[in-house]
């Protein structure tokens, strides 16, 4: 997941953006300019966020996995990054540096990614934005070779909401009909095997604490303690009195996870998917956070005590934690698919140390850690049922020195569930079902 090229211009270079002539309706949350501007407006440096194409390694690590084999590819949303073009003289508002990714506003983009002169193509490869140019180049041209290999389970992330990629969403990958352009959030829906099945959530709205990851500050997380253990914060969104979507939140994710739960009684293993976090750890300044508030006070008594494992993203890096016990599902976070990264201020050492601590108090909701990872690497994923029953996770990530996707020496073994036995009295509403498949040995890409 997080696959696409990152540009986020927060302006272009037209003048100051609360004064006209640059002060019209927001496209992407960039003030789009009046018609009468002249050359004496073109004043500011372009700023945002960019990512370069020689820093961009979707389509490699996607063609790596083609070779896979494997069954069923997740991903886990945030396919379209490139929000708005990339100015030659850009400014990079992380590192001051300019990216090289002016290429994406010109036809030549077709050269940049190694397209054939043959090739039959009926448009221009070269466009940004929330229509087919921005998504064949985003998503669809480097996904090609691993799409012809296996079905697609799709999830929305928070770059696919309405005001950013949704309607591009909704056309292309919508795993529910809708009579209008786009949703702000539709519900639960499941993809079931023979022997597991994958409990799908649309997460985007979600407005975490001022920002969230995006917006952590850089520091240094605490190493091994002297004595006890690290219990990360919870970053309470009723601390921000501007929230205003904090209740409404809390009850549609109060509602989408008791159909988890019902959902989750067809099968002894279950894998929750969605966009963000449950169970996922940070570092901002100088203190571990968890995430994500809201998810996690949404969760009921017995949400999770049938669900094996929760593969996310929306952290831009590889995380992947096992409790003791198995006292909590497993957490993936595969936000390492292309996306510019996000720097890894976690402490390894110090990650065995770590009680979580989610939820409502009186629910009890909690874990130690038993070994976990956390890297900034481009890579993706594998889970593969073995024989037992259980499932073998292995994860690979690109090395720059080899130019090649490789296995790192870290892998985890999620045991066959239910992972909590007991909870199993809830009526199934079978419609809720998209498809069945028999497969012997599954082997899943995220």
């Amino acid at each position: 997941g997080d696959t696409g090229l990152r540009l986020k211009p927060s302006n272009l270079g037209l003048g100051n953006l609360g004064d006209p002539p640059c002060n019209a309706s927001e496209i992407y949350g960039i003030h789009q300019c009046f018609l009468n501007f002249t050359k004496q407006d073109l004043v500011e440096s372009q700023t945002g966020s960019y990512q370069g194409l020689d820093e961009w390694m979707f389509k490699e690590i996607a063609d790596s996995a083609a070779s896979k084999d494997v069954d069923v590819i997740v991903h886990v949303g945030d396919y379209l990054y490139r929000q708005g073009p990339c100015p030659i003289n850009n400014t990079d508002s992380k590192d001051g540096n300019t990216k090289d990714c002016s290429a994406v506003n010109l036809p030549e983009f077709a050269s940049a990614l190694n397209i054939t002169p043959e090739t039959v193509m009926n448009f221009i490869p070269g466009f940004y934005g929330d229509n087919w140019w921005g998504w064949w180049a985003d998503f669809w041209y480097p996904m090609l070779n691993l799409l012809k290999t296996a079905p697609l389970i799709p999830t929305r992330g928070n770059h696919e909401i309405c005001e950013r990629g949704g309607y591009g969403f909704f056309i292309f990958l919508s795993p529910v009909a809708i009579e209008d352009f786009c949703l702000d959030n539709f519900p639960v829906y499941r993809v079931p095997f023979e022997n597991e099945q994958f409990i799908v959530m649309d997460d985007s709205i979600i407005n975490p604490l001022y920002g969230g990851v995006d917006k952590y500050i850089p520091g240094e997380c605490p190493g091994i303690p002297s004595s006890g253990a690290i219990k990360p914060v919870q970053e309470n969104r009723f601390e921000d009195p501007t929230d205003e979507s904090v209740m409404q939140q809390l009850d549609t994710f109060q509602r989408h996870f008791k159909d988890v739960e019902t959902f989750s009684q067809t099968h002894n293993n279950n894998f929750y998917v969605g966009h963000r976090p449950v169970l996922g750890i940070g570092c901002n300044s100088s203190h571990v956070v968890t995430l994500d508030w809201t998810l996690q006070q949404s969760l009921g008594p017995t949400t999770l005590d049938r669900i094996s494992g929760i593969i996310t993203g929306h952290m831009h890096w590889l995380q992947a934690l096992q409790f003791d016990n198995d006292s909590l599902p497993a957490q993936l976070v595969v936000g390492n698919g292309g996306t510019k990264l996000i720097q890894n201020y976690i402490n390894q050492s110090s990650i065995s140390y770590i009680d979580l601590y989610v939820g409502k108090p009186e629910y009890n909701i909690k874990g130690r850690i038993q070994k976990g990872i956390t890297m900034s690497e481009f890579g993706f994923g594998i889970m593969e049922r073995s024989d037992g029953g259980g499932y073998d996770v292995t994860f690979h990530t690109w090395r720059e020195d080899s130019r090649s996707v490789e296995p790192i020496d870290f892998s985890m073994y999620i045991p066959r569930g239910p992972r909590r036995k007991g909870n199993n009295n809830a009526t199934i509403d079978h419609s809720q079902r998209i498809h069945s498949h028999a497969v012997s040995k599954l082997r899943s890409f995220y």
